[in-house]
């Protein structure tokens, strides 16, 4: 959130006055990253779906499977994962590596390929592998 000027027009959206009358606003489809060292960097993200090759398909052009929603990472899958980039508010360095990218396959060196699944094209991917094996649940 930030605080606008007292002559900021309110809308309709992401936008309220506080009980002290500051003016308010907020970005939807903007995130504050950091390097510094903070406990949220920490939390484990709980892993609670199995790997089933039906509900996570491969991509067309690259050995990975896609993962549409963060809440669905499987807990027992060791491949790379492609998953969304709201992952990244979400990511401890001790549970998954980050390897790259899937976005266009040619932005930098770490854009790995444009991520595909049965020929439709999907939007852009942060690719990641499970470091913490011995956390793995086993059913």
């Amino acid at each position: 959130a930030f605080r606008v000027p007292a002559d900021t027009e309110p809308r309709k959206t992401r936008f309220w006055i506080d009980e002290s009358g500051q003016k308010w606003r907020s970005l939807g489809n903007a995130m504050w990253l950091t390097n510094i060292d903070i406990e949220r960097r920490y939390h484990k993200l709980e892993l609670t779906k199995k790997y089933n090759p039906d509900e996570y398909p491969h991509y067309d052009n690259f050995d990975g499977i896609n993962v549409k929603k963060v809440a669905d990472i499987p807990y027992d899958y060791d491949g790379i994962m492609g998953v969304p980039i709201t992952y990244i508010k979400y990511h401890n360095g001790s549970q998954f590596e980050i390897v790259g990218e899937a976005n266009h396959g040619s932005d930098n060196e770490f854009d790995l390929f444009k991520p595909k699944v049965n020929g439709k094209e999907l939007f852009k991917r942060i690719l990641i592998r499970r470091k913490d094996s011995e956390d793995v649940k086993r059913i």
